[in-house]
């Protein structure tokens, strides 16, 4: 398999991985492999050490409590409460005149 196969590869995985994490909460089986060291080591050595900082944080601090894991996703994806992400670009990258004001940040506005 070709160097650039290779990399196809490791991209489509990480794609199915955050296409998983945007439509579920996180469970303890998508979760598990974070905690491994050897999973984290190929992501560093397929992506760059920058790619799994965060992720090693995560791994280091994580205390086994999946519950809360489950409340940020709620909150985050779920439950419009101020620290809703809103996952659609057009919202972040949409800007349009209403009235005489440059409106920002409108989703599915005529």
């Amino acid at each position: 398999m070709t160097d650039r196969a290779r990399w196809a590869e490791a991209r489509g995985q990480m794609y199915r991985f955050l296409s998983a994490a945007f439509l579920e909460p996180p469970s303890e089986r998508l979760v598990g492999p974070f905690l491994s060291g050897e999973f984290l080591k190929e992501m560093e050595a397929t992506f760059g050490p920058a790619a799994v900082e965060d992720l090693s944080q995560f791994a280091r601090e994580f205390q086994g409590d999946h519950e809360k894991l489950d409340q940020d996703f709620q909150g985050l994806f779920i439950v419009p409460l101020g620290r809703y992400v809103t996952p659609y670009e057009e919202v972040y990258s949409d800007e349009r005149g209403v009235g005489d004001t440059r409106v920002r940040g409108l989703h599915m506005a005529p």
